[in-house]
């Protein structure tokens, strides 16, 4: 969130979402790598590609093609990108999986409080008594489970009716368990 490169005053602009673009973020780290003080531990967002994602659905390969640009921009600062993965550890990482939208708000929406309607919700204003609480937002949602008698499995064979969840998480001790509609299991 700072800028340390003074000719990476262009990309800083109000057009330019002042700068939480992915031409001011590589050239600052171009900058930091090429006076030789690229911090230990560097975090760089480029949030291009996800506004494009989001606008054009999961097809976009636009803003794939201009990431691996901004990537190989920052690579060849270095004499060459063995030197570049010698000197520093790079970690590249996508923030979840993009799917299409509906445009139809009723076919789009999964009702998890329908899905589940045998069991009963924690509210705000109501505190006690309630075997589930939710926590939504517009691509997925924590399911947590207030009643310890509840079987995770009888929650998940509900959730798997509908086909358009793509899939099912949860954990038991240190096992990770997924599934998805249409699974056996």
């Amino acid at each position: 969130m700072s800028q340390f490169n003074h000719e990476n005053d262009w990309s800083n602009r109000m057009w330019k979402a002042i700068g939480l673009n992915n031409q001011f973020a590589a050239n600052e780290l171009k900058y930091f790598i090429q006076k030789d003080q690229l911090p230990p531990f560097t975090l760089a967002y480029f949030p291009d590609m996800d506004h494009q994602l989001h606008k054009n659905g999961p097809k976009e390969r636009k803003g794939i093609e201009e990431m691996d640009k901004q990537l190989q921009m920052i690579l060849n600062t270095y004499p060459s990108w063995e030197e570049a993965i010698q000197k520093a550890v790079w970690i590249v990482h996508g923030d979840s999986g993009q799917s299409a939208v509906i445009n139809d708000r009723s076919k789009a929406l999964i009702d998890v409080n329908m899905l589940l309607d045998e069991y009963t919700f924690w509210q705000p204003d109501e505190l006690f008594d309630k075997q589930l609480a939710l926590a939504v937002n517009e691509r997925m949602a924590y399911i947590y489970l207030q009643d310890e008698t509840i079987k995770l499995s009888a929650i998940s064979s509900k959730l798997k009716t509908d086909s358009r969840i793509g899939f099912i998480a949860w954990k038991k001790g240190e096992i990770s368990y997924v599934t998805a509609a249409g699974s056996v299991r």
